[in-house]
């Protein structure tokens, strides 16, 4: 239609009329840092505007030419559903017709008369056999002829509806390829002018709102850390599943079981690159950690006196002193209860050594407050 080729051709001319406006900004700006006369600078500003005007133009003339589009598609299915609902009705029709002839041809062309219909009237003599035989003849004529008539009005109806039934099929067929037409070229047209959908905000995994308090604080600061661009030594974080006890759950189940779900920093050192997995340990509410891709003795080196091999707090040791057999330290392995990790998840620690007894804390390289950033640091540079 000539609306249709008006908006094919506005949409053709998108593409020039936009190049057409990045040449007229990128001369004015040109101009303007040139040192160019303010008039020169202000036409090609103009230049500019009109090509806006005329992409705007554009856009309502398409604007309108879908509505248009749609308004025809609309109308055009209403008129489908309609011929359809008709077609049916008239099969439904036909259907009952058919039935009726049918009914009509199964009854026996000698239906049994009623025997006051051959009694004599009143003041009428008694009918002889022979006039009795020859009225009941007369009356199944009649019957008969009644009978066909029927049958004939039944044939003529049903052809009726035959006609009506093809002509309602012709005229679907006709419509049918423009309505098609119609719902590709809005379809094209309507995927030509949908702009693609913005992408969607961070957001924290749904698996972190499970995690405990200790993992969902240490998950939390990474991802200050990591989307805050402050840290450079911090490329990942992640949460995953926690891997069993290196001892396996048979043994000192449930202290030496961890919580389902653990996670996990990827850390860009200064010559390779290592991932730390921490796991929570709720019956002795500890914090473990470990290097799955090697790098436990760096973490064993961090702190001058917190190698990890002591439990960090009283809770712990008199947990593992009262459960049968006895648990160490040993039965957490792959992850090791350092006390700097117990700072990054909220956990006071005690500086205990392994037989039990206090003793002060001296020359340990993190202490209360110890912020991720500090660890990944000295991490980076050791390892």
């Amino acid at each position: 239609s000539p609306s249709a080729a008006v908006t094919m051709a506005e949409l053709q001319a998108v593409g020039p009329r936009l190049h057409a406006l990045r040449e007229a900004v990128g001369a004015a700006v040109a101009a303007q840092r040139a040192g160019q006369p303010a008039d020169k600078v202000s036409s090609f500003f103009a230049q500019a505007a009109s090509h806006i005007v005329g992409l705007r133009e554009g856009d309502r003339h398409i604007a309108a030419e879908v509505s248009r589009v749609d308004a025809f598609t609309l109308a055009a299915r209403r008129e489908v559903d309609v011929r359809g609902q008709a077609l049916q009705d008239l099969a439904g029709e036909r259907e009952q017709l058919a039935y009726e002839i049918r009914k009509c041809e199964a009854t026996a062309l000698s239906p049994a008369l009623d025997e006051d219909l051959l009694a004599p009237t009143e003041g009428q003599a008694a009918l002889g056999a022979k006039q009795a035989r020859l009225r009941h003849r007369a009356m199944e004529l009649q019957r008969r002829r009644e009978l066909h008539a029927r049958i004939g009005k039944l044939h003529d109806e049903v052809a009726a509806a035959r006609t009506k039934r093809q002509r309602l099929m012709g005229a679907n067929e006709q419509v049918r390829p423009d309505l098609e037409k119609l719902l590709a070229s809005a379809s094209a047209l309507k995927a030509f002018l949908t702009l693609p959908a913005a992408p969607p905000p961070d957001r924290i995994p749904e698996r972190a709102d499970s995690l405990p308090r200790p993992l969902f604080l240490v998950f939390a600061k990474a991802s200050a850390a990591l989307h805050g661009g402050n840290l450079t030594a911090l490329y990942g974080v992640a949460v995953v599943d926690a891997p069993p006890p290196q001892q396996g759950l048979d043994a000192f189940a449930p202290l030496a079981r961890p919580s389902q779900l653990a996670v996990r920093l990827d850390v860009l050192c200064a010559r390779s690159r290592m991932a730390l997995v921490f796991t929570y340990l709720p019956h002795l509410h500890v914090l473990a950690v470990h290097a799955p891709e090697g790098g436990a003795d760096t973490l064993s080196e961090l702190g001058a006196t917190d190698d990890g091999s002591t439990f960090p707090h009283c809770r712990a040791l008199l947990a593992s002193s009262r459960s049968v057999p006895k648990c160490t330290v040993r039965d957490l392995l792959p992850g090791m209860p350092f006390r700097w990790a117990q700072w990054l998840g909220g956990i006071e620690p005690d500086e205990l050594p392994a037989d039990g007894s206090r003793r002060a804390s001296s020359g340990m390289a993190f202490g209360p407050g110890t912020s991720i950033a500090e660890v990944l640091c000295v991490l980076a540079e050791r390892r």
